[in-house]
């Protein structure tokens, strides 16, 4: 049953977490900072990213815990699939940091 439902959750998450990242219309239409000027609107889209990422890896840390206090495979499959996200979005962190530097 979990083979059937997971590619739909994964889906799900993914679309979330996309959402997340690309709905602030704020990025391209947001004031510009006082200080920082057009550099400011980087919190409206590379934040974000990175808290995408840290959530994916906490995800992988409650799993990996849930699958060494059960040995269920399910949780092992959970925790891979979030560290693929997680490392995805933590690169997108770090091509997306430097742009606005």
């Amino acid at each position: 049953m979990i083979k059937k439902v997971l590619p739909w959750i994964t889906l799900v998450t993914m679309g979330i977490a996309i959402y997340m990242v690309f709905s602030p219309a704020s990025a391209i239409y947001g004031p510009a900072g006082e200080v920082l000027g057009a550099s400011f609107r980087i919190f409206y889209f590379h934040v974000p990213l990175a808290w995408v990422s840290y959530l994916a890896f906490f995800i992988v840390f409650i799993s990996s815990v849930s699958y060494l206090r059960t040995r269920e495979q399910r949780w092992d499959v959970f925790a891979s699939s979030s560290a693929e996200i997680g490392v995805i979005f933590c690169g997108l962190v770090l091509i997306t940091g430097p742009i606005w530097a």
